[in-house]
């Protein structure tokens, strides 16, 4: 029942979702051009407020009881002018809110901001007010005019090379991902017929917030997480405290050069879009190579069409565009790269969490 509801809201997420564009775009026809221009160029101002916020703990410090700017700023070490001029930026913004007693206090959204808390998006704000995120997204005006990745062109190396010499950021990176992936998670398993398999590995799975959602989901499902070998270990205690560790192999892997044999379904959720075709098309060969015959490979990303104008999807493509040098695909790209890896595309199933799960069979 419990992933029943959890997939209930998905569907209402995407509704509200699509509801709250409709109304932005609604108010934005009614006020000048210049305001609504205004408005969005601004937008690198929140991506640091946040940042400022969630680096500081504000959320977790009122988590106690509402703080005037004097006290917050003594509990993180910061200027009390500052502070104030940022809380008050923030509580505009819908985000905290300032009593009549001048003290400010958490809300419903800033509660997200919280350590720990459940639906968080701490680490979220952390990275994307990273120092290293921020400085890719400054110089986009030369991935536009070049077709090149600005976060390469920046820093002089990948992202991936970054996050390794960088264990903060990676580590908030990675919580980002287990962010996004715990929301979409028990849409996910519900919303894709995983019953009809025996032994499902996920690729690239990080610490296995998926996996584990799936084989709740599935009792009779086991699973197989591939990933890099200070990532698994990091992974025993989530998967042990899920109750899920005895079902599950953990296999060293690097998809670049090979993935674990004998799986009746290989599992990619965001692994494909962080990169160009030619190296996607090599991870999906290196599974065709472990798959047996029709075993299945499932991609999951959310699908952007040619013309569609969803806010998430196209937003998420130019982000992959900026900082990884991938993209958002369309059901032809993902023919296109399937039948150039030896699987043939079966069907779009298309989930309640703005997510899609490409089947391809392998032949």
């Amino acid at each position: 029942m419990k992933g029943y509801l959890h997939a209930g809201l998905g569907a209402v997420i995407r509704s509200v979702v699509k509801a709250h564009e409709s109304v932005v775009q609604a108010a934005g026809a009614m006020l000048p051009a210049q305001f609504v221009l205004a408005q969005h160029a601004a937008g690198i101002s929140r991506t640091v407020l946040l940042g400022a916020a969630a680096n500081l703990r504000f959320a977790d410090h009122l988590a106690s009881g509402p703080l005037t700017a004097t006290d917050l700023a003594a509990r993180c070490q910061a200027d009390e002018g500052a502070v104030h001029r940022t809380m008050r930026a923030l509580v505009a913004l819908g985000i905290f809110e300032l009593g009549s007693d001048g003290r400010f206090r958490n809300n419903r959204i800033s509660k997200a901001l919280c350590t720990g808390a459940q639906g968080s998006a701490l680490n979220a704000a952390l990275y994307w007010a990273s120092g290293s995120n921020v400085a890719a997204w400054g110089d986009y005006l030369r991935t536009v005019q070049t077709g090149e990745t600005a976060f390469d062109r920046v820093h002089g190396m990948s992202l991936w090379s970054w996050l390794r010499k960088n264990p903060q950021e990676a580590s908030d990176f990675n919580g980002y991902m287990q962010e996004v992936t715990e929301v979409a998670a028990p849409a996910i398993a519900m919303g894709y017929p995983f019953s009809e398999i025996r032994t499902l590995c996920d690729v690239g799975g990080g610490r296995g917030t998926l996996l584990a959602g799936i084989l709740e989901a599935n009792p009779n499902l086991r699973g197989i997480l591939a990933d890099a070998p200070t990532v698994l270990e990091d992974a025993r205690a989530f998967l042990t405290e899920r109750g899920v560790i005895d079902r599950i192999e953990r296999i060293p892997t690097d998809f670049f050069e090979r993935v674990p044999e004998g799986a009746d379904a290989y599992l990619l959720k965001d692994i494909l879009h962080d990169w160009d075709d030619i190296r996607a098309i090599q991870v999906l060969r290196n599974i065709r190579r472990a798959a047996k015959p029709d075993a299945r490979v499932l991609i999951v990303e959310i699908m952007v069409e040619p013309h569609d104008t969803e806010f998430l999807g196209t937003m998420i493509d130019v982000l992959m565009m900026t900082v990884c040098g991938g993209r958002q695909r369309s059901r032809d790209d993902f023919r296109n790269l399937f039948d150039a890896a030896g699987f043939r595309l079966s069907r779009v199933v298309k989930i309640a969490h703005l997510m899609s799960v490409v089947e391809g069979i392998a032949i």
